[in-house]
Order: structure tokens, then sequence, then C-alpha cells
């Protein structure tokens, strides 16, 4: 594993989340009508959520990524005690109400004491956003670089209290384990060598324990350099905030060009939970290409990269990535 992917993963998610913030919610067409094809950061006004903020800025995709990252440096092991400790303090001291409900729920239930095993939210409209898969890169990468040798549980065992923590649900689960499967073949794969048929075979043999995500997955592999963004879209209807089409979505964004920021780009104009799907699709950009793949002007243009960099940095120092 090479740390110039690693820290690639946490510029990729906060570039793609960045782009695609003040877009969120919008269609392919507005977008297109609004703003043509976004290359360059923009700032939004009065958005629902974000409200006024400079272009640049990022969003809870970005910060709950740092949150996972900073209590696995901080326990030098996955310790779910110090994951739900930190998410409470994040949420405690957030600027803006840009959390997800069936998060912010959840760690609104950790914060009134009700244990991580149990703070999930259940019912029909919770559970299957994207809350998990956005921020879950660097236990991606830990399992990687440590597996389950630090703890008593096992990989999966791991990633389903991380998942269900907060998103107890099936769909969550089988979109994390698709994840970390992702994420791992991304950071073992040369960008020359990249093959997209493996790359989907190892996410669809990830997500078995969803039949409904599985079969969405396996479209994935007519993806090629030539699909439009229609395709992609008409490929996966539904409500565009929820895993069975974001997550399929982000991944065809990538698939499509997996070794440009093209990738990202495409995420963004495709619309909906857009600075999630870019954020998601950055994080497998960072991950394949490394740094180089992100043109100066996006990481110069990030609002507080020094922190990011920073703990990306900490985070490789702390599991040796060299």
């Amino acid at each position: 594993m090479k740390k110039d992917k690693v820290i690639g993963i946490f510029l990729g998610v906060a570039i793609g989340d960045a782009l695609g913030m003040p877009v969120e919610k919008m269609t392919k067409e507005e977008i297109e009508r609004t703003y043509g094809r976004i290359t360059d950061y923009i700032p939004t006004v009065d958005h629902t959520w974000h409200g006024n903020v400079p272009a640049g800025t990022w969003t809870d995709d970005t910060r709950l990524t740092l949150v996972v990252a900073e209590a696995l440096i901080a326990a030098r092991k996955f310790d779910m005690d110090e994951i739900a400790r930190r998410h409470v303090e994040a949420l405690q001291n957030a600027e803006r109400a840009d959390w997800g409900p069936t998060t912010r729920e959840a760690i609104q239930r950790l914060a009134s004491g009700v244990h991580w095993s149990e703070s999930a939210v259940t019912g029909p409209n919770r559970g299957f956003g994207n809350g998990v898969v956005m921020k879950m890169s660097p236990l991606a990468v830990y399992l990687d670089v440590c597996g389950g040798f630090q703890s008593r549980n096992t990989v999966p065992g791991i990633i389903q209290q991380f998942t269900f923590m907060t998103h107890k649900t099936t769909m969550a689960l089988a979109a994390s384990f698709g994840h970390y499967a992702a994420i791992q073949h991304c950071l073992f794969e040369e960008p020359e060598l990249f093959n997209r048929n493996w790359f989907v075979g190892e996410v669809v043999d990830n997500a078995i324990v969803e039949p409904a995500l599985w079969e969405r997955f396996k479209r994935l592999y007519d993806i090629n350099d030539q699909t439009s963004l229609t395709d992609i879209l008409s490929w996966f209807p539904g409500h565009a905030f929820s895993i069975p089409v974001s997550i399929p979505v982000s991944y065809a964004a990538f698939l499509k060009n997996p070794t440009s920021i093209e990738a990202i780009y495409d995420a963004v104009a495709l619309g909906g939970d857009t600075d999630s799907n870019a954020s998601i699709t950055g994080s497998l950009l960072g991950a394949l290409n490394g740094t180089a793949v992100f043109p100066q002007h996006l990481i110069d243009g990030l609002q507080n990269k020094e922190a990011i960099i920073d703990v990306a940095e900490r985070f490789c120092y702390a599991f040796n990535i060299r």
C-alpha cells in the first residue's frame, strides 16, 4: 500500500464533496441548465442545507471521514467507543445542519446515553442513505493494514458494528461490505492494470447479503468509457438519496473514467446526492491513482485543505503506511 494513495483517498473525498455540495438536490438537467459542466468550486447562495458558504467548502461527508480517521489514530486500533464518542463531539460542534437524518438521530441518541449497539433509529425511512459509505474509507484502509488482528472481531464483524451504529439495515451493510472491497481493490491495483470487471466482481461478491443491491451492482459490468450519463441514470432509477441509486451511480461514474478527474465531474453532473456521490467516487479515484489524479486548482481551492492533509499524514504515520 502506498502512502500517496491513502492521501489521495482523503483528498478525493473532500474534493468530490466540495464540488458537489452547491448543487446537491438538483437534477442532471437543472445542473446543465444552470452551471453547465462543473469543473471548479462554486459558492452556495441560500442553499436549503448549506446556506451561504464559500467555494471549496466541504460537508459532513468529509467531516465524518476525518472523525473516523481521528478515532482510529487516537486508539491505534478499531474502537467503537472512541468512534462513537467522536461522532457525538462532531455533532455537538457542527456549524451547519448538513447531517443526514438517519445519522443525526442516531448520534443524538448516543449523546443521550444510548449505547452504540442500540443507537440506530430503525423504520421504513431510516438506514437506506449514504451516511456510512461516505465516511468509511479510513476504516477500509485500516482493515487492509491491520485486519482484525487488533480486535476480537473479524473484519465483517467490525464493518457490521461500524455500520449498525447509525444504519441498521442489510442494505447499508451490503453497501459497506461493497465499499470496503472497492477501496481494497483500488489500493492494491495499479492504474494501468485496472480491470473494470475484476473491480465489479469484488463489489458484487461482497454485497451478497442484500440481493436487491447485489442485482444493481451487477449492472456495473456494462459500464465502459462510452456509457452516457443518461444511460447510467436510466439503469439505476429510484430515490436519488438512497443506497440503491446513489452507490451504483457513484461507482458507475468512477468506472466510466477510472483514471481521470472526469469521473468526479461526471458524479456531480449526474445530479441527486451530488456531494456524497462525488465524494464516494473521489475516494475510489484517489485509492487507485493517488494524489496526481487531482488538478492542482482543486487541491489549492479546498477550504481548510491543510487540516485534511494533516489528518491523512497522521493517519499514515499511525499505521506505518509509507
